[in-house]
């Protein structure tokens, strides 16, 4: 399945956000459910794919970098599984998208209070409507979020 081009540009380049946490030593795990959703050119020595379901079977403490991209974000076993100071890097695909529908509530507004419920701190976030084919609307948010120290 190939994704969609847009016609408008997201305000922001998750590539680009996700890359700023990359320094050498750091442990990624990256929950994203599409293959090449890893934004690197080369991974770092210690990053990890994952897109099972159930309790994330890592250690508490494992990762000090959380990526996910259109997926589901167990936020609770992430928090368990970063470092503290850990942070996560999430883009997400909002419920009122045109053209991978989900719940309506599935929003930046929504999601925040459960992030910080999880135990992060969040950092920044963005979100948008990309205008696609057919002039039909894209939803998409993105959040950066720090792992309260314990």
């Amino acid at each position: 399945m190939s994704r969609q081009i847009w016609w408008e540009e997201l305000p922001w380049d998750y590539a680009s956000k996700a890359r700023d946490f990359l320094k050498p030593g750091v442990r990624v795990l990256d929950l994203s459910p599409e293959e090449g959703a890893y934004p690197f050119g080369r991974e770092p020595a210690e990053a990890v794919r994952w897109n099972g379901t159930g309790p994330l079977p890592f250690a508490d403490g494992s990762f000090d970098l959380v990526l996910c991209r259109f997926g589901p974000l167990p936020l609770e076993e992430a928090a368990r599984v970063l470092a503290a100071g850990g942070f996560v890097v999430a883009e997400q695909v909002g419920g009122s998208d045109s053209w991978e529908p989900g719940p309506l509530d599935f929003n930046l507004e929504n999601q925040l209070p459960r992030v910080e419920a999880a135990g992060f701190r969040v950092m920044w976030r963005q979100q948008a409507y990309p205008l696609g084919p057919g002039g039909r609307r894209g939803h998409r948010f993105i959040f950066i979020a720090k792992k309260r120290a314990v």
